[in-house]
């Protein structure tokens, strides 16, 4: 691979990463915020959830300005909104100010998520797109294991505000690597101008379009129960389990190391499995997973095992699925990626937000409440896919 496409792919990674750093950082510090803050674990949550609102919202937008405005200015508009609004959150001096910026910060965050990876599809061709797509995967699962490792530690021997502290100096490393090295991917004649008005036409076409519609809900419930883990997990360890912070961040890690594992499946499978098998396959994985995680939750009592091991598994199914499902999700509308990515990525977020404010609803003294809800988004990602992905394929000898 030449110099310069690694310094490209390093960067889209770097880019797609940094939104869910931005929450996996601070992971270790949601209980101590509900102590500093003097506040309630729902509201201390909600950190979470109205940032995967915020990012919800913002992905309806990004796609379509990309498209209009090109791919670059768009993401070092969005860069500049997350820095400011994560220094924001470092002085916060309440939960609701705190809320506030980490929604703004998602406002910005998400242009690197959407865009990173809408870049890498304007650039590769399908094939080489899904081992892309794999890269930015992998690298963002080492990213999602020294998130809570890092916090973990920050948080032990300082406090919440030094995970944000941490968070800001990234957030402006990538803004100027991006300004520096990041070229634009979107010829001005291809760029086209979305009316309001047409561009909520454009989004009832997609949804309309049993493809993207079947690739869109395997992302979303895939996601769903990966949030509820993430809203409910830091609780359960450190409040329940009694885990120190640190030790926490070492667990989450060995936890994503079975999406590390996925991705490096989907890579190597690339060539050999269609999208649609390695999707099916994924939600397959995930499902037994989550079902034995219940299972081991209602026979014994809350230990890091129950839940390390099953949800293990389940991340091996999410890497399968995230890659693939994201390569060809959009192909019915190779002239308005931009657009058709935004719409996906804000039911997957929107969703996801849903299911992050369930658990932190009914999540008191055990962690059944947000089993269940990864049991439940299993359930739904394993019907919608053998539904809408597998069996339509199985009769039309579709790819």
């Amino acid at each position: 691979m030449k110099t310069k496409k690694r310094v490209l792919i390093s960067l889209l990674t770097a880019l797609a990463s940094l939104s869910t750093f931005s929450t996996d950082i601070y992971l270790p510090s949601l209980p101590e915020l509900t102590v500093y803050f003097d506040t309630t674990v729902t509201a201390s949550q909600l950190t979470l959830s109205v940032y995967m609102l915020g990012f919800a919202l913002s992905m309806l937008f990004c796609g379509p300005l990309s498209d209009r405005y090109g791919r670059k200015s768009v993401t070092l508009g969005g860069l500049s909104l997350h820095l400011i609004s994560t220094i924001c959150c470092i002085f916060a001096k309440n939960i609701e100010i705190l809320i506030i910026a980490r929604f703004f910060q998602a406002l910005g965050g998400c242009c690197g998520t959407v865009l990173g990876r809408v870049i890498a599809r304007d650039i590769f061709k399908e094939k080489d797109c899904i081992k892309v797509l794999s890269y930015l995967s992998a690298g963002l699962s080492i990213s999602l294991a020294f998130a809570p490792i890092l916090g973990g530690f920050l948080q032990a021997f300082f406090d919440w505000h030094s995970s944000f502290v941490a968070l800001a100096i990234l957030s402006c490393l990538i803004l100027v690597a991006s300004f520096f090295l990041l070229e634009e991917t979107l010829p001005h004649q291809m760029r086209k101008s979305h009316k309001l008005k047409s561009l909520f036409k454009n989004y009832y076409i997609f949804i309309k379009n049993r493809h993207f519609l079947g690739y869109t809900l395997a992302i979303t419930f895939t996601w769903c129960g990966y949030f509820s883990f993430i809203s409910g997990s830091s609780f359960v360890f450190i409040n329940l389990i009694n885990i120190k912070p640190q030790d926490y961040g070492i667990i989450y890690a060995l936890i994503i190391t079975g999406y590390i594992i996925g991705t490096i499946l989907a890579s190597k499978l690339a060539y050999i499995w269609s999208s649609r098998q390695s999707v099916f396959f994924g939600s397959f994985l995930a499902l037994v997973g989550s079902l034995l995680m219940l299972i081991l939750t209602l026979t014994f009592p809350p230990n890091v095992f129950n839940l390390l091991f099953p949800m293990f598994f389940y991340l091996i199914g999410t890497g399968l699925i995230m890659p693939n499902a994201q390569a060809v999700v959009t192909n019915p509308f190779p002239e308005l990626i931009g657009s058709a990515s935004s719409l996906f990525y804000f039911i997957e977020m929107l969703f996801g937000a849903l299911a992050g404010g369930f658990v932190g609803m009914y999540l008191k003294n055990s962690p059944t409440p947000m089993v269940v809800a990864i049991v439940v988004s299993s359930i739904f990602l394993f019907i919608s896919t053998y539904k809408m992905i597998w069996k339509k394929n199985l009769l039309s000898q579709e790819n």
